[in-house]
């Protein structure tokens, strides 16, 4: 009789294990965003971070988490916030761009409590960055375009976000410490570039080339990232190399 009520005990006590073991997996598997093979997690970046770095440098960062995590590398936090900062801050630089420490820390601090938690939650997603839901206009690259007998100074920029940005540019032609100012204003849609030309400016283009005068170009682009809102600012000066005979940029804002 003893034995039979154990019995009995024993399987009630199984049963119930089973049941919570049952429970705890199908509520895990009913939740996870990744349940299904090559499922994705969709990582929407802070929009200042997305100015500052630019949207390669923010995947760049995920992706070094992500596989470090993945292969186990990297477990903690902390390792994993170093290995995105370090993949952003190279890709940006490697993109033209130059973050600020505080940009740096303020991507250190989303990193760490949005995008580690989420990767360590996660790690059978596949994990990818959405595009900033607003303008992000930048500059492409400046040169010396040839025009007839004329070299014509050129900024080309682009907007890489997903709204049209209404611009005010600034370009400011600095020869020898003597600037020449321009003012363009321009709509520019998403995945749009356009290519600002000084026709006007009267450079020494034998000169330039030669390294005898110096020229340098300040591009100022103002817009708003939304309708009604405060415009944001940028600042790039480019340098021409005469022994490159190419335009560096050497300072951001």
């Amino acid at each position: 009789m003893n034995a039979r009520k154990n019995f009995h005990c024993k399987s009630f006590v199984l049963l119930i294990l089973f049941s919570i073991v049952l429970g705890c997996t199908h509520q895990e598997v009913v939740n996870s965003p990744c349940a299904t093979l090559n499922a994705t997690f969709d990582i929407k970046p802070r929009t200042d971070l997305a100015l500052a770095f630019g949207n390669d440098a923010i995947k760049a960062a995920i992706d070094a988490m992500a596989e470090g995590f993945a292969k186990g590398a990297i477990k903690s936090v902390s390792k994993l916030t170093d290995a995105g900062k370090n993949a952003a801050v190279g890709t940006a630089n490697a993109n033209g761009k130059t973050p600020s420490p505080v940009d740096v820390a303020e991507l250190e601090k989303y990193l760490s409590k949005d995008v580690a938690p989420a990767i360590k939650q996660n790690p059978a997603c596949n994990f990818t960055v959405s595009s900033v839901g607003k303008p992000y206009v930048g500059i492409e690259k400046v040169a010396l375009l040839g025009k007839g007998d004329k070299r014509i100074p050129s900024v080309w920029v682009k907007n890489t976000g997903q709204m049209e940005a209404k611009c005010h540019v600034t370009i400011n032609l600095i020869l020898d410490g003597k600037t020449q100012p321009g003012i363009i204003d321009f709509r520019l849609g998403p995945s749009q570039i356009r290519r600002l030309s000084l026709d006007e400016a009267n450079l020494p283009t034998d000169d330039i080339e030669a390294g005898k005068t110096s020229l340098l170009i300040t591009v100022v682009i103002s817009y708003p990232l939304e309708l009604g809102a405060p415009s944001i600012t940028s600042q790039e000066t480019w340098r021409y190399e005469y022994a490159d005979k190419d335009f560096k940029l050497i300072s951001q804002k």
